[in-house]
């Protein structure tokens, strides 16, 4: 509910001026909370007194108020942990992985984790054995998760992935979308409802439909410092769009609850 004494809503206002407003509110508030991950980011917002330990102010299970002293972790140290809560949903599950699928028979649907675009070879070989997975489980609906994916291609969805679903007119797709779902991931997103009337759900995209992309970059002769720069601009919704909504709106199960 608070670190080192500041409330959480200070907190994030605090942090967000942190963030490049380049995009929307949905990515500022994405950014700023992975900031407050880094023990460097709340020394220099003098949250925490070193950059090796900060004071984290909780809510217990019970209800009891506490606050912790928590040491920073090292990065390299931390493939043993787990995640705090007692039942992973299924989309936490294989956090590891860029694309992963389940089968859920009962349901008749298949679960595509797709979090990052895979080389293109190993993207065409998944998208047909997801093809056949689909004829072979008789399943009749199939979600993708584009929550944690910041983008990549957005043409090789469209030329491989979407041609395999487009082949099965009777499946009724779902994406999950969010403010992670990022670039050519929202892009993915828009060409599901577009192309498959896929129902999006879940929270606003952190990138705006239409917007600067394909970085170019050069080297600055004297400093040395490199420079990136966008290069296209891409145009896929209303120019007012700030983000692109979900159908239905389902914010994220995780985000923590206030209390009184």
């Amino acid at each position: 509910i608070g670190i080192s004494g500041m409330s959480l809503d200070s907190v994030m206002t605090m942090v967000s001026q942190l963030v490049p407003r380049g995009e929307n509110e949905g990515r500022t508030r994405l950014t700023a909370t992975m900031l407050l991950t880094s023990p460097i980011v709340l020394h220099g917002l003098e949250l925490s007194p070193t950059s090796m330990q900060t004071d984290f102010d909780l809510v217990t299970s019970g209800g009891d108020q506490v606050t912790e002293t928590m040491a920073a972790a090292d990065p390299r140290e931390m493939s043993g942990w787990r995640l705090a809560i007692d039942h992973q949903p299924l989309w936490l599950r294989r956090l590891g992985e860029s694309w992963w699928v389940e089968v859920l028979p009962e349901a008749k649907t298949i679960y595509l984790s797709f979090s990052a675009y895979p080389p293109e070879a190993e993207f065409r070989q998944r998208s047909l054995e997801l093809g056949r997975l689909l004829d072979a489980s008789e399943s009749q609906r199939l979600v993708i998760d584009l929550r944690r994916n910041g983008g990549g291609d957005f043409t090789l969805f469209r030329n491989v992935l979407l041609p395999v679903l487009e082949g099965r007119r009777a499946l009724v797709v779902y994406a999950l979308i969010g403010p992670g779902t990022f670039s050519a991931a929202m892009v993915n997103a828009l060409d599901l409802r577009n192309e498959l009337n896929a129902t999006l759900v879940g929270e606003p995209t952190g990138a705006r439909p239409n917007s600067y992309s394909e970085h170019g970059d050069f080297v600055l002769p004297n400093s040395g410092l490199r420079v990136s720069y966008s290069t296209r601009q891409y145009r896929f919704g209303a120019d007012s769009a700030e983000a692109v909504d979900p159908d239905r709106r389902q914010p994220e199960a995780l985000r923590p609850r206030r209390r009184a």
